[in-house]
């Protein structure tokens, strides 16, 4: 039975959110790039030079959970490698605390002046710097997780990343790779 048209407009009203006013042009152009670096894979190595600037401070709890042991040694490898992954992603996400807790200790503390208002926005955008690479990884890991879920020729659809603006997981022309996929595995050698 077909799912109808009450059930995909039921799910694009959930996708229609308000929209605050728009930020500067300069500030959203930077905010995007932050963005669509989070999703490219150099950005893993940009996101460990970032954590160097933000230790962990002293009473915080604010870190990754690590598997239990037990449980983590008899999962199997993908499994196990999901795990790791996820667990990226939340060391990014506890890293981006730091910052932020900083400026709301900065902020909190005593009246700001020029220099430590430069500070507390390159902080804020240190925060949004993990936060986008932290996305990143996340979307690799559920590309990782859906290709699991598919055998054969299909499953290279998820080993590209697509461009980090998509709006799409597997980029916007999926339909273009499975009719290439489809078509070169249709070719017959003479």
């Amino acid at each position: 039975e077909e799912l109808g048209e009450d059930f995909l407009d039921t799910h694009l009203e959930e996708l229609e959110v308000e929209q605050a006013p728009a930020l500067r042009d300069k500030v959203a152009k930077l905010l995007n790039a932050y963005w669509k670096r989070g999703s490219q894979k150099s950005a893993v190595f940009v996101q460990k030079e970032l954590y160097r600037k933000y230790p962990q401070h002293e009473g915080l709890i604010i870190q990754p959970v690590a598997m239990n042991p037990e449980v983590f040694n008899k999962l199997p490898k993908f499994a196990k490698s999901r795990d790791l992954r996820m667990k990226v992603v939340q060391t990014g996400l506890a890293k981006a605390m730091m910052p932020l807790a900083q400026v709301v200790d900065l902020m909190t503390s005593k009246v700001i002046d020029g220099k430590e208002q430069q500070e507390v926005v390159n902080k804020m955008l240190d925060a949004l710097r993990m936060t986008a690479g932290a996305n990143g990884v996340l979307n690799q890991a559920r590309r990782d997780w859906a290709k699991t879920q598919f055998t054969g020729r299909m499953s290279a659809l998820f080993s590209e990343r697509p461009p980090g603006d998509s709006e799409w997981l597997l980029g916007s022309n999926l339909t273009e790779r499975v009719k290439d996929i489809n078509q070169t595995n249709n070719l017959k050698i003479a």
